[in-house]
C-alpha cells in the first residue's frame, strides 16, 4: 500500500479527512520519527508516509490542506516494538 500510513495502514482514500505526510528529508528528523514510531532507520523507504492521526493538532498549519510544521514529531497512536527476550539455558 504505497498511499497508506506506515503505522496503521490507513489511507486517505478509505478515511476521508485523513492526510498523509512524507517522512522528513533531514536524516536527524527522519530518524526521530522512526524512533518515535518504534521503527529502525532501516525500516525507512522514500515512499513511506504517516497519517495525520499520529500527530497532535498543534503540529499542523492550514485548515483546508493540512501541512505539518517543520519540526513536528509523531506522538499519537504509536505502536511499540516488542522487546525480544532470549531464554539462555544455564550451562553450568
Amino acid at each position: 500500500m504505497p498511499n497508506a500510513s506506515l503505522l496503521c495502514l490507513k489511507s486517505s482514500k478509505s478515511h476521508p479527512g485523513l492526510s498523509l505526510h512524507k517522512f522528513p528529508t533531514n536524516p536527524l528528523l527522519r530518524s526521530s520519527w522512526l524512533k518515535a514510531c518504534g521503527f529502525l532507520d532501516s525500516d525507512y523507504g522514500p515512499k513511506r508516509k504517516l497519517c495525520s492521526r499520529h500527530f497532535e493538532e498543534d503540529c499542523f498549519n492550514g485548515n483546508i490542506k493540512r501541512y505539518l510544521k517543520p519540526k513536528s514529531i509523531p506522538t499519537l497512536h504509536l505502536k511499540c516494538r516488542k522487546k525480544l527476550t532470549y531464554n539462555i539455558p544455564n550451562i553450568l
